[in-house]
């Protein structure tokens, strides 16, 4: 999100607004937080070091040409002027965009068209600057194409495409919906691309005949224009299923999507409890029913499931999950869809394999949270897979270390494994206590792996039994035992 959380304040400006024209210069502030511009550098966004009026640059530079002052206006008008010529020039720099701006007009509030609307009447009210008012208005209506263009090429599915879905509608409220469910319903929109393209073929086909039209023709001229509409109306649809939501379900969502970004992850029983707490009307709601309105629509506002069973969590524009502790989360997940093992080569591992676009969306946050391991991403499992495979996987002492000591109070259902493995980095690998110990660890998590599927198999091949196995859990006089013998042998 690269909009600043104070645009609008005066403080947030590098530009001087004394005498400026308020509403021109509150616009000025917004542009200026925008990655395009910001990307320019302070030699673009910090005060000018030449003069305001400098001389015409050549042809196709990129930079405004201001017109020559006017010799008979007031000094305050004047000097409105070179402060608005100014800002145009920082603010339409080399058209340079080193970041994307996908979502930036959504950040500040304000839509593209709303800003342009008031710079046309600033230049009704200040005609003596009309010129670099327009240059301003010519540099939202780039940034607008910008963001369009990030967002279609963000998806994976666009690329030759671009034509048809610019041609079925980017409206704002269109471009919204692609952002956050672009990747989610792509099978239906991809559908409705294809459709739009076909039928645009079967016109462009008939268009090309230059004779007369029999009745076939104008038949199937009539029915490639259905085919368009329809198209379009699937577009449209799959883009906004809410509209099918009664007004209290919409509104039931829109809390929970707020409890979710005020608090992080949460299942559903907690969501309904803090709405309780906080006096919201939520009669006939219960947690399975909003549980089951998340699971249909939910997407639709950015919510998706957990880490963990049964629990939310919610994507903001920039398209980062809201997590407010990210150990709790790590935990959650790899509780849920990971594992804790050491290999029979004595290598400790932790990792998690998910798959789908959700699965992928977690794999990503998560890799970014902690900062560390192994991402590997749209993984086959095999030629015939419908579904990609995704994985995060920590394979140095020190990462496995880390992210263990991070989760192990949160964990839930594989907290025993965490707990050996910690105990088995470190453990020494010299000593002949010490690598009776670590046989034992290596036995512990693999009871604790497979157990439920074959325990017997596994006492059977170790001749213990499974209150051998708990016993040694408690490492207590191991660890005194190793202790001595690692003092023993420096000695």
């Amino acid at each position: 999100m690269w909009g600043s959380l104070f645009v609008g304040e005066s403080f947030d400006t590098p530009f001087d607004m004394t005498g400026m024209d308020l509403d021109v210069a509150e616009i000025c502030v917004q542009l200026s937080q925008h990655p395009m511009l910001k990307s320019q550098g302070q030699s673009i966004m910090g005060p000018p070091t030449t003069n305001p009026n400098p001389a015409t640059a050549s042809e196709g530079s990129g930079t405004l040409t201001p017109s020559e002052s006017p010799k008979d206006l007031p000094n305050t008008q004047q000097e409105e002027k070179e402060r608005i010529q100014t800002l145009a020039q920082q603010l339409t720099g080399n058209g340079q965009t080193n970041k994307s701006s996908i979502g930036w007009f959504d950040t500040v509030g304000r839509s593209a068209e709303s800003i342009v609307k008031d710079l046309r009447y600033a230049r009704r009210v200040n005609k003596s600057v009309k010129d670099d008012i327009d240059s301003l208005i010519d540099t939202v209506r780039l940034m607008k194409k910008t963001e369009v263009d990030d967002t279609i090429t963000s998806l994976s599915w666009t690329y030759g495409h671009e034509d048809a879905i610019k041609s079925l509608g980017l409206s704002e409220r269109n471009l919204q919906s692609l952002r956050r469910n672009g990747e989610l319903r792509k099978t239906s929109l991809v559908r409705s691309v294809l459709a739009w393209e076909a039928a645009n073929e079967r016109i462009d086909n008939i268009a090309e005949d230059g004779n007369e039209w029999d009745a076939m023709q104008k038949q199937e001229w009539v029915e490639a224009h259905d085919a368009r509409d329809d198209a379009r109306k699937q577009w449209n649809h799959t883009l906004h299923i809410l509209d099918n939501l009664s007004k209290s379900d919409m509104s039931w969502l829109t809390m929970a999507a707020n409890q979710l970004e005020l608090n992080g992850e949460m299942d559903s029983r907690t969501i309904v409890s803090n709405l309780v707490d906080d006096g919201q009307p939520i009669k006939k709601m219960t947690p399975s029913k909003l549980s089951g309105l998340m699971k249909t629509y939910g997407s639709e506002v950015g919510i998706i499931k957990g880490g963990q069973r049964n629990t939310w969590v919610i994507r903001g524009y920039d398209g980062d999950l809201v997590i407010k502790d990210p150990w709790a989360y790590a935990a959650g997940f790899i509780d849920a869809d990971g594992y804790i093992t050491i290999t029979k080569r004595g290598e400790p591992r932790v990792g998690l394999i998910a798959t789908g676009s959700r699965g992928r969306t977690h794999c990503e946050q998560l890799h970014k949270t902690l900062g560390c391991g192994i991402l590997q991403l749209d993984l086959k499992v095999h030629k015939e897979a419908q579904r990609s495979q995704h994985r995060l996987q920590f394979y140095s002492k020190n990462d496995v270390r880390d992210i263990l000591k991070g989760i192990i109070p949160h964990l839930r259902l594989k907290k025993g494994q965490a707990t050996a493995v910690l105990e088995y980095i470190d453990t020494p690998r010299k000593g002949d206590i010490a690598k009776s110990r670590r046989k034992q660890l290596e036995k512990i998590v693999k009871w604790d792996n497979w157990s439920d599927k074959k325990g017997d198999e596994l006492l059977a091949e170790w001749e213990v039994t499974a209150e051998d196995i708990e016993g040694w859990r408690d490492s207590t006089l191991m660890r005194l035992a190793i202790e001595a013998e690692t003092l023993e042998g420096i000695l």
